[in-house]
């Protein structure tokens, strides 16, 4: 009574107590609680499961306990976002389905050669022409045949694998706006995701770099980047290995030097 006398003293399942730490009569700590050093624990005080403490010069305690989970954490595990957020089986669908038509898609190419290949030895079979006649050319004409087939089908891939990711990232994007976007308050950040597994394609197909390393540094570059919302001036090359994740807010230019000025530069803009 009146703070004093014993009473007692109650530590929760998983709790910490560190080094010199007083628990004062009728203290209660809660679960998996922490204690830190120089902690006081007051008489008849209940410390709430999960929180932490910590010793101050003035013998109080400093409440360190604060929500440590993300803005993803909350909208992808919690499922707290105020929209609705795709599951985990649906991510990993469309990731291995859109890896599996990736492959497939720029094997056509392959394919096609062999199909042309095909239709010509159809032809030939009814004597409509005799390409594949024994001669010391034959290999170069087949061969040659491979290769303008593979040639042309790869650079239609490569030209609709473009137009594809222009009007997706419009579709799935949009406009982008300056500003700041949580994972649990906008859906931004999972739409730029989804945006990411559907540009697999225009990386692909052309080695490294994919489609766009052949076109960077050229005026072809330019035009897909403006396609893409980027703002850059006249007479431009730009050099890059990954294409502008936010090109609608990017924008080339020099303070004082005019656009056609700018000649050269190299950028890196994945993840910009």
């Amino acid at each position: 009574m009146g703070g004093l006398g014993s009473a007692k003293v109650i530590v929760g399942n998983g709790a910490m107590i560190a080094d010199r730490v007083v628990l004062l009569p009728g203290v209660k700590i809660g679960k998996f609680t922490v204690m830190g050093s120089g902690a006081l624990g007051l008489r008849d005080n209940e410390y709430k499961d999960g929180s932490t403490w910590l010793g101050k010069d003035d013998g109080s305690n400093k409440d360190l306990s604060r929500d440590t989970i993300t803005p993803f954490g909350r909208a992808f595990y919690q499922r707290k976002a105020s929209f609705f957020v795709y599951p985990y089986a649906f991510i990993l669908a469309i990731n291995l389905f859109i890896t599996a038509l990736s492959a497939t898609y720029w094997s056509i190419s392959a394919v096609a050669a062999a199909q042309v290949l095909r239709r010509i030895d159809l032809h030939n079979s009814k004597q409509v022409t005799d390409i594949y006649r024994p001669s010391w050319f034959r290999p170069g004409i087949i061969y040659g045949l491979i290769g303008l087939c593979f040639v042309v089908v790869l650079n239609i891939q490569a030209i609709l694998a473009i137009l594809w990711v222009i009007a997706r990232k419009w579709i799935v994007i949009g406009q982008r706006r300056d500003g700041q976007y949580a994972w649990d308050t906008s859906s931004y950040c999972q739409r730029w995701q989804l945006h990411l597994v559907l540009s697999r394609f225009v990386y692909k197909g052309y080695g490294n770099g994919g489609v766009l390393g052949p076109l960077t540094g050229s005026a072809y570059f330019v035009w897909y980047l403006r396609d893409m919302g980027a703002r850059i001036g006249k007479n431009c090359a730009l050099c890059a290995l990954h294409s502008l994740c936010f090109c609608k807010i990017v924008s080339v230019s020099v303070p004082g030097i005019p656009a056609s000025g700018i000649q050269n530069s190299h950028i890196c803009t994945s993840g910009m």
